[in-house]
């Protein structure tokens, strides 16, 4: 919103008085009309002027103690701009939890800096590196997250003054609040961040006054003094002001800060010395003029509106007027708990424009304390022509997903409706994604052992399995899993998966037979990881029943087997057990290797004579030692006969059976060379021979 319409040029008696019945016109004047339709120059040549914004942003200054009254004041009044301090001295380095409150209320921030509570001195030597260090701080914190920072020291309390409880604020003198405002200049250009002084006031006027006096303006100055009620003649007010408006103009400043309250002393009307206040401020310094604080000393609520005509028409960019019961006889536009005093629906309606009377009840659907990624609903009352939302939307009902204040407007041609009570929608953070941890690593897991999941702190879980909602949950089976957990808010996230395998449940490997006699044998193996147990199973060749005999232990290597006939091939398998309750896992079966056992040595009966005759059971091998093919020849067969060639340890590595002919080939072409076992044995008869292979 602008108003530009001026007049420059010499301030007559003239025009002392048509300014003074124009002011009083423009206490009954409406936003659609402007307010003064001038502004005054203070020299011959027109006022210098600074860029004058597209828009005046309108803010509030609450003093209410209660942040939550102090966000429902401002939601009410239908503002973004809120005025909020930090006291350096009590800064923590981290955080400060009401400017934190307006970033998550989304409204934007006008950050006045006290170097400590008041009264108290302007900072110099080592305070004054104290001061620079915690502004740095706070900006680094802070510094894009706020519109515009103020350096808050009143700089026309009285500074000399040797009693420092008189100071209402703080005092020094001149030139160390110039020093500190000069560090704080440059903290704020080094990060970019806007950057005002604290606020001129009243005693501005009597620089003005001393202007008009040395640059022969006697009506100019004339008006002033019945203006304001009277000019203080205290010239030490002029000379600091003087000194601060030359600061000004040589500091890099983005504004130049003046603070206002109306009506002045007992009068009850508008002065309209705001307007020429403002154009002299801009004349000395070259800065345009904003105000952090404004208010009126009166619940007229008429007053309100002309003060802000006035700042309207002075083009500042920045408006933030006083609310709460403060000092200085301001007036409140609220009630304590925020609600809209008379003065308050001035406010509001100057800015947005003027009431019709009626208004529009917003109806949530649904909580209106949301998470991250869920929406609230808000339904404004039917029977208007059209609406507009806070947040830009023109349907009647919207979906928010948004932290903010959600009010409501509907132009019903030369008057608004509006929605008495902002909604505040309150987005909640989702808690930290959970994260599972684990007692044993999931991957690869035996499968007699079960894994533990642990989730990090919520108050209520819920995995992804059955309806497990504990904190810690054991799992058994190979799976990808997740956690969600809420917090106190109701807003839930989920961890990220969490896979578990199950390591394969493998055979025994390296099968081998040791120390076999014709009546027991050793059978060895290599231990499997995950093994609980193993089962072998052992049988004659050539007979389908099998004996099983289990092993318990997963680090047993070997087992001997009794019992065993003499000058017998034996088949013998094992497999693997990793589990066995709830549920049985094992592996497949795998072969060993056969084995012969020995005949029984010194056992045989006495011999007759007729056995060493020429028909007596025998056999040889020959050529012995062989290198291709050894053959072994048989005499006096009772019946079918069998040979077997093992190595040393009672390994079969060939054998034939039913065999007829006297005379039988064994291959020894692809044998090591070293000694070798020839098993020769019938129905009646066994005998064992030693072959070398060359």
């Amino acid at each position: 919103m602008k108003r530009t319409l001026y007049l420059t040029g010499v301030l007559t008696a003239t025009m002392l008085l048509s300014l003074i019945v124009n002011v009083s016109n423009a206490q009954n004047s409406k936003k659609g009309n402007g307010s003064l339709p001038f502004s005054i120059a203070v020299s011959n040549k027109s006022a210098v002027s600074a860029a004058a914004p597209d828009t005046t942003y309108f803010g509030v200054l609450s003093v209410r103690p209660d942040i939550n009254n102090r966000h429902t004041a401002a939601n009410n009044l239908l503002v973004d701009y809120v005025r909020e301090t930090q006291i350096l001295a009590r800064w923590n380095g981290t955080q400060n939890t009401y400017i934190d409150f307006w970033k998550t209320h989304l409204k934007k921030i006008v950050l006045n800096i006290n170097n400590d509570t008041t009264p108290s001195a302007f900072p110099k030597g080592a305070r004054l590196v104290t001061f620079e260090n915690n502004l740095g701080s706070v900006l680094n914190v802070y510094g894009s997250s706020v519109e515009l920072v103020v350096i808050e020291n009143e700089e026309l309390d009285r500074y000399d003054t040797a009693d420092s409880q008189t100071k209402l604020y703080h005092f020094g003198s001149m030139q160390d609040y110039i020093n500190e405002l000069t560090v704080a200049v440059d903290s704020c250009k080094k990060k970019g961040v806007p950057v005002t002084n604290g606020g001129l006031t009243t005693p501005l006027v009597a620089s003005l006054k001393h202007y008009y006096d040395t640059n022969g303006k006697p009506d100019s100055s004339l008006w002033l003094s019945q203006q304001m009620g009277g000019v203080s003649p205290d010239s030490t007010l002029w000379l600091r002001t003087d000194s601060l408006l030359n600061a000004y103009k040589t500091l890099q400043l983005s504004y130049v800060n003046l603070h206002w309250y109306e009506p002045l002393k007992s009068m009850n009307r508008m002065t309209g010395v705001l307007q020429v206040l403002c154009n002299y401020i801009t004349q000395q310094t070259g800065k345009q003029v904003i105000t952090n604080e404004t208010g009126v000393k009166d619940t007229t609520p008429s007053f309100v509106t002309m003060l802000l005509q006035q700042w309207d028409s002075a083009n500042v960019k920045y408006c933030l007027f006083f609310d709460g019961s403060g000092g200085f006889g301001a007036q409140s536009l609220t009630s304590a708990t925020g609600v809209l005093l008379p003065t308050g629906v001035a406010f509001r309606d100057y800015i947005h424009g003027p009431s019709c009377g009626q208004t529009i009840i917003i109806t949530p659907v649904g909580p209106l304390d949301i998470c991250q990624g869920s929406s609230a609903t808000l339904t404004a009352s039917s029977g208007f022509s059209n609406y507009l939302w806070s947040n830009g939307a023109t349907t009647r009902i919207i979906s928010v997903n948004a932290q903010g204040n959600y009010s409501v407007t509907s132009n019903l041609g030369n008057c608004q409706a509006y929605s008495t009570t902002a909604v505040i929608v309150n987005l909640n953070a989702l808690p930290p994604k959970p994260i599972i941890t684990t007692n044993i690593s999931p991957i690869n897991v035996c499968p007699s052992k079960g894994v533990k999941l642990t989730s990090s702190p919520g108050i209520t879980y819920l995995w992804n399995v059955g309806d497990s909602t504990t904190k810690s949950i054991m799992v058994y089976k190979a799976g990808s899993y997740t956690v969600t957990i809420t917090d106190a808010n109701g807003c839930a996230n989920t961890s990220d998966p969490t896979v578990v395998t199950i390591q394969k449940c493998n055979a025994p490997t390296n099968l081998r037979v040791s120390g076999i006699t014709s009546a027991r044998a050793t059978l060895s193996w290599d231990t499997v990881t995950c093994a609980i147990g193993y089962q072998y199973q052992y049988r004659i060749k050539g007979i389908t029943a099998w004996t099983s005999v289990s092993v318990t232990g997963g680090s047993s290597a070997s087992r001997t087997i009794y019992s065993l006939s003499p000058a017998t091939i034996y088949q013998w398998r094992m497999l693997t057990a990793c589990k066995i309750t709830p549920d049985t896992i094992t592996s497949n079966y795998a072969n060993g290797p056969e084995f012969l056992t020995l005949s029984v040595l010194g056992a045989a009966k006495t011999l007759n004579a007729d056995e060493h005759n020429a028909h007596a059971f025998d056999a040889t091998v020959f050529p012995n030692p062989a290198t291709n093919i050894a053959s072994v020849s048989v005499s006096n067969i009772s019946d079918e006969l069998r040979i077997a060639l093992t190595d040393l340890s009672g390994k079969v590595l060939w054998h034939s059976e039913k065999i007829n002919d006297r005379n039988t080939n064994i291959p020894v072409a692809n044998l090591a060379r070293g000694t070798y076992i020839v098993m020769v044995k019938d129905k009646e008869h066994s005998k064992i021979l030693k072959l070398v292979k060359e």
